[in-house]
């Protein structure tokens, strides 16, 4: 076909390239989507077509398009917008430059017609419909207000093809928004009500998914009872709209001061909404935050996960995570809600700074990945800030969640049927934790019991914040790793590890005073490690000022400072100085396995006790290892003169078997 240019006509988009534009249909065997026919006014005429022998457009027919075709159809992304006619009541489509339309916003009922009815049946069979009623009237309000064309979902969209409904439902809030007015016809509110009237709020309207975006992305909305008598605007009911559907005022006014507020505020306006498909839940609220996603029909829930996901990839709001479960059925949650109806009484929620100062944070494959500070609160839980504020009344509150840890850094959301309130006892540090994004009941279960194999410090677990043991005169500044260190259980979580590594530093308590003229500069390491074939984890004690093991090389990696540990035998003893620089007390630590909320647990407990008089030599702390050769030797000397009365000596002290 020839034509001349600038003449308008119909053509052909091929789906598989979305750029290889033909005056008839693709006879590709492989595209399966078909082309999109679209209204052109065409600049030149389009020369190449598709490859009936290739499973799609060859690169040549699209090269040759882009340099002699219209160039236009870059990039490969175009919207298009079919139209009623509302003379003919025929379909249009638009791509590029959309004339001025009404548009229809409804709930769907039986007997609607379709994209299919309008392509296949004869007016006669359409008119038959019940639902041709709603596009003749809206086409008959658009041609009284002056306007050629109009909008309804139920014809205008070939909900068949994927590719035009993912498309469509993208551009649903744009679409919408561009329009000159919206009808909203109420088709189950009485003639004889008003708009304050109990039957105006009990509206089927009020209560769907789609119609959210519908209300408040349209300039001008206009009210129809179920018999299409004009009821009000949106501007003239925007008290008893805002009262109806919690949106306030300002957003109805102004669309635009919506992507100002919190998320979680605005997930509230949907929390007690419903769609009769569950992905419909997440995929209505597109344009309430303004992100675009691929439709999933068939992965249920998981929609309104990607939905969150989507939506922190492009803001750092935390209140994204300020919801709550009515009726928990589970211990541990992931980050994210499972559904919006866990939003319901997050209406109240407002930012306490603007997002620029809140942390960064990102989805990634261990989890949602922050680096914030945490608050030891009750229960063994953390406190993570959610940097808003409730109002309750006349109080404002900072709120927070409560999360847990379960080794490897990875954390849940604890106690998710409320909020964490800030106290002023409460100490934090910072933390790069990894939360999980969604759990199933059966993995709560699971983590429930994550403490498994823990090594836990029951005795002697002080530190600068809080001391739990007045007879200790130590206290810990430093653990490593602190992904797997719980300082609000004293435990280190390894259950499921191959291979574990970990150290802490102790050093003497600053609100201690030392007795028996002991020197304040004493410190300690404390060495674990469990490799996956080992019954019992190893458990060492050292001195920086025990050389022969030159462990101070090591300080700041853990695996490296347990591999050099583990080339001595296990010290459950370390010696420590008074102000003279003689030995006369130690540390020491048992070792015992006992089961904590149903989990075997490897408890560790520190002691701090006079140094047995045999560990003196010369003043010299002697290693433990040392201290076990010598005793072997004293013995082996033993039996082969036993006629000897005197100690062995080592050194020019003495060394007795204990």
């Amino acid at each position: 076909m020839s034509l001349p240019v600038g003449e308008s006509s119909l053509l052909h988009l091929c789906h598989t390239c979305g750029r290889c534009l033909v005056t008839k249909e693709c006879t590709t065997g492989s595209h399966q989507n078909g082309p999109d026919q679209v209204r052109l006014t065409v600049e030149e005429q389009p020369q190449p077509q598709c490859s009936s022998t290739s499973s799609a457009c060859p690169e040549a027919v699209c090269a040759a398009t882009e340099q002699s075709g219209p160039r236009f159809l870059r990039p490969p992304t175009i919207r298009t917008m079919r139209l009623i006619n509302v003379e003919s009541m025929q379909l249009e489509d638009f791509i590029g430059d959309v004339p001025q339309y009404a548009i229809l916003s409804h709930t769907w009922a039986d007997d609607e017609v379709t994209l299919h009815d309008v392509a296949h049946l004869g007016d006669d069979a359409k008119a038959q419909k019940k639902g041709f009623v709603k596009i003749r009237k809206a086409c008959q309000f658009a041609r009284a207000a002056g306007l050629k064309y109009a909008w309804v979902d139920t014809c205008c969209i070939d909900k068949k093809n994927l590719v035009e409904l993912s498309e469509a439902i993208n551009s649903m809030f744009h679409w919408y928004r561009k329009s000159v007015v919206c009808y909203a016809w109420l088709a189950d509110l009485p003639a004889s009500s008003s708009p304050d009237s109990k039957a105006f709020k009990a509206c089927r309207w009020f209560t769907r998914g789609w119609t959210l975006q519908e209300l408040i992305a349209p300039r001008n909305v206009e009210f129809y009872d179920g018999e299409w008598n004009f009821r009000g605007t949106k501007s003239s009911l925007t008290h008893t709209l805002a009262d109806i559907t919690g949106i306030t005022e300002d957003v109805l006014e102004s669309p635009e001061s919506m992507y100002t507020l919190p998320v979680a505020r605005r997930m509230s306006w949907v929390s007690e909404r419903q769609t009769t498909r569950i992905e419909d839940m997440a995929y209505c609220l597109l344009g309430i935050f303004d992100v675009g996603m691929p439709l999933l029909y068939g992965e249920g829930e998981r929609s309104f996960l990607r939905l969150q996901e989507e939506i922190s990839k492009s803001v750092n709001d935390l209140s994204i995570f300020g919801w709550r479960k009515s009726s928990p059925d589970q211990k541990c949650y992931g980050v994210f809600a499972t559904s919006p109806a866990d939003f319901r009484g997050s209406g109240n929620i407002d930012l306490g700074s603007t997002t620029m100062f809140m942390p960064e944070f990102m989805v990634v494959n261990k989890g949602l990945r922050i680096h914030t500070s945490l608050y030891h609160g009750p229960q063994q839980a953390y406190l993570l800030k959610l940097q808003c504020v409730e109002r309750i009344g006349e109080e404002r509150k900072q709120i927070g969640i409560w999360i847990k840890p379960h080794g490897g850094g990875q954390y849940s959301r604890v106690r998710a049927s409320e909020f964490g309130i800030e106290s002023p006892a409460y100490t934090s540090n910072m933390h790069l934790i990894f939360l999980f994004r969604y759990i199933s009941p059966a993995r709560s279960h699971e983590l429930e019991g994550s403490h498994s194999n823990a090594l836990m410090i029951r005795k002697g677990m002080n530190s600068k914040t809080e001391v739990t043991d007045e007879d200790f005169p130590f206290e810990i500044t430093m653990w490593l790793p602190q992904d797997e260190w719980d300082s609000q259980r004293g435990m280190f979580m390894n259950d499921g590890a191959a291979e574990f590594a970990a150290y802490g530093y102790f050093n003497w308590r600053q609100d201690v005073e030392p007795t028996d003229d002991m020197h304040k500069g004493n410190s300690f390491m404390l060495i674990l490690g469990k490799l996956a074939d080992e019954e019992e984890p190893f458990v060492s004690l050292a001195s920086f000022e025990d050389t022969s093991k030159n462990l101070t090389t090591y300080m700041g990696d853990a695996k490296k400072m347990v591999a050099a540990a583990r080339m001595f035998p296990q010290d459950r003893m370390v010696l420590m100085r008074d102000i003279w620089r003689n030995v006369a007390k130690a540390v020491f630590v048992m070792l015992e396995k006992t089961r904590i909320d149903g989990q075997e647990v490897y408890c560790i407990d520190l002691e701090y006790g006079d140094a047995p008089p045999e560990t003196k030599v010369d003043n010299t702390l002697i290693p433990e290892a040392t201290r076990q050769a010598a005793r072997k030797a004293a013995r082996r000397a033993a039996r082969t003169n036993s006629q000897r009365e005197e100690p062995v000596t080592y050194g020019t002290g003495s060394l007795f078997d204990e």
